[in-house]
């Protein structure tokens, strides 16, 4: 619903939107592939066929670093802060979900928000998709960790937190 409402307000595809608004802005090396349904839906949700390079770029834009990769701030540090601050732990908590990443992570996450599978204590927060490919992303220290997978389980954002924790 939202990307036809976005493709009804702004008269463009939302492909063309989600290019113009963040592909093209972050200087990525491929085109991304926005999945459809059947019935032309376009995936809103996540669904985007990329490059692990140009997913890194992507998460880029979550940091500090944002202009290592794009021409101009493509996400607002406010947006940032409510990822990291606006989450509803009491749901999060007697979800199915939790045990499953707290177990993938080694430690208790606090809460999910804004698409973000799980959003730690210090900020840091990731995402996952199909058969184990994350991106785990720490704005404080400037790190993302881009992985491609094809198995079922999501371990790389166990190696992720270490390398995060490691980090002065």
């Amino acid at each position: 619903m939202v990307a036809w409402l976005a493709e009804k307000v702004t008269g463009k595809p939302y492909a063309e939107l989600i290019s113009e608004m963040i592909w093209q802005k972050m200087d990525a090396e491929a085109d991304g592939l926005i999945l459809v349904s059947r019935e032309g839906a376009p995936g809103a949700h996540g669904l985007i066929n990329t490059t692990l390079r140009d997913l890194a770029r992507y998460g880029m834009l979550f940091t500090g670093n944002w202009n290592m990769m794009a021409k101009e701030k493509v996400t607002p540090d406010s947006l940032i802060r409510k990822i990291q601050q606006e989450g509803h732990p009491a749901i999060y908590n007697a979800g199915m979900i939790k045990p499953k990443i707290d177990a993938y992570m080694g430690e208790p996450t606090a809460f999910e928000t804004r698409q973000w599978d799980f959003v730690l204590k210090d900020g840091d927060f990731g995402k996952s998709s199909f058969h184990g490919q994350t991106l785990y992303i720490s704005p404080s220290k400037n790190l993302v960790v881009a992985s491609f997978a094809t198995g079922k389980e999501y371990d790389t954002w166990a190696f992720a937190r270490a390398i995060a924790t490691s980090l002065p």
